[in-house]
């Protein structure tokens, strides 16, 4: 039979870390980390949508362009590029934390650009023509 004694021992560390010395770690440390890269995903996706719909053309041929490349490549390696890339082009190193956070709301990001922008265009025109005078 197997000995789960260790992580009996464990959990508090692998639920907290050590949150108590300001340290969250384990599953705390995972939802707050997707939470703010929720929160950042939703924003910028929102943003890149609208910027699509309103500027046609070559800026939404280029949102696209950039969403398709972001979504085709799995997100480990989106997570690597940045750990590895940011440090190398601008001499600045980021926190591992902030890391992972700004790889998952960029990867987000595009998936939210598509939903957003879906649920604008199946508006009809004339509530399209409203906001778009109310603005």
């Amino acid at each position: 039979m197997p000995d789960f004694s260790v992580i009996w021992e464990n959990l508090p560390y692998f639920l907290w870390g050590r949150a108590y010395e300001g340290q969250p770690g384990g599953l705390l440390l995972t939802i707050i980390m997707a939470l703010e890269a929720g929160v950042l995903a939703l924003a910028a996706g929102v943003l890149l949508a609208l910027a699509a719909w309103l500027f046609g053309g070559w800026t939404r041929r280029a949102l696209f362009a950039a969403a398709d490349f972001i979504r085709g490549i799995p997100l480990i390696f989106v997570i690597f590029w940045l750990y590895f890339l940011i440090p190398a082009l601008f001499q600045a190193h980021l926190p591992d934390t902030l890391t992972v956070v700004l790889a998952l709301a960029w990867f987000t990001s595009a998936a939210v650009m598509y939903s957003t922008l879906a649920g604008i265009e199946a508006l009809p025109p004339g509530q399209t023509d409203a906001s778009r005078r109310a603005a």
